[in-house]
C-alpha cells in the first residue's frame, strides 16, 4: 500500500503514517488477521495483600500510569 502522505502534516506525522501503512501492509497490530479473543489479557484488579504493597513501596505514592505509555 503506498500511503499519500500530504505535505501539510508534520515531518514527525508523515513517519507516523508510514508507520501506520507498513503495519497495515505486514497484517499487525489493529490489522492482525487473529481474532481479537486471542489477545484478551488476565488483569487482576484486587490485590491480596495490600499491606505488603505499601511496605514495599515505603509509604511513596505509585503513579497511575503505565512507565511505557
Amino acid at each position: 500500500m503506498v500511503s499519500t502522505v500530504s505535505c501539510c502534516f508534520s515531518e514527525s506525522q508523515q513517519r507516523l503514517i508510514q508507520l501506520e501503512d507498513a503495519a497495515k501492509s505486514a497484517g499487525v497490530g489493529k490489522w492482525s488477521e487473529d481474532a481479537p479473543a486471542d489477545h484478551v489479557r488476565e488483569v487482576t484488579w484486587n490485590i491480596e495483600e495490600p499491606r505488603k504493597l505499601v511496605d514495599a513501596k515505603h509509604y511513596k505514592p505509585i503513579d497511575g500510569e503505565h512507565p511505557c505509555l
